[in-house]
């Protein structure tokens, strides 16, 4: 259709119907640019794929990783219980991570009850300020080293001299733990 002019109507062109660009803002993009941003897109979701393979074979790996930490630290505590001496595991200033059953009943706590407690608070009370020193001297020390110490348990159970081996744990060079062996002396 035209109009008294011979031109289309305004927002046509020609006779196909479609409609025209008005010049206000509606632009469309040139078959060639659109093509290349589908190319782009396109590799971009090809890398991004790649990408999540990647994260999937990771997390698979770290999956299984966690899998054998938490077998080993299993093992390590079925070891430690194992164990018929008193054994403990402190951080460096000498507060108790870890206690196998014995430590437990040496000292007459409950194996959960005594984490988080400094080792020297079952010592005898004439005692515990050498033994504080002697952890604290420990931390530059490289070799196992054998105290005589005298525990006070818990309650009213007496006291017992003890014979520990003890040994700093590292990380690099810094020390981080202390691994605690004790052996009731004979006749204590």
């Amino acid at each position: 259709m035209k109009n008294a002019k011979g031109k289309p109507p305004a927002g046509r062109s020609g006779s196909s119907g479609k409609p025209r660009d008005s010049g206000q803002g509606g632009k469309r993009a040139a078959p060639s640019t659109l093509a290349r941003a589908i190319q782009e897109l396109q590799s971009a979701l090809g890398e991004l794929r790649v990408i999540e393979e990647q994260l999937r074979f990771q997390h698979d790996e770290l999956m299984m990783a966690r899998r054998d930490c938490q077998l080993q630290r299993s093992r390590y505590r079925q070891l430690l219980d194992f164990i018929p001496d008193a054994c403990f595991v402190t951080d460096a200033a000498g507060r108790v991570r870890e206690a196998n059953p014995a430590a437990a009943d040496a000292l007459n706590v409950d194996r959960e009850s005594i984490a988080g407690r400094p080792l020297a608070e079952f010592v005898v009370e004439d005692q515990r300020s050498e033994f504080l020193r002697r952890i604290a001297e420990l931390r530059g020390r490289e070799r196992i080293e054998r105290w005589q110490v005298e525990f006070k348990p818990c309650g009213d159970r007496p006291s017992f001299r003890a014979s520990v081996n003890v040994s700093v744990v590292r990380e690099g060079k810094r020390a981080v733990g202390v691994q605690w062996l004790m052996r009731r002396s004979r006749g204590g």
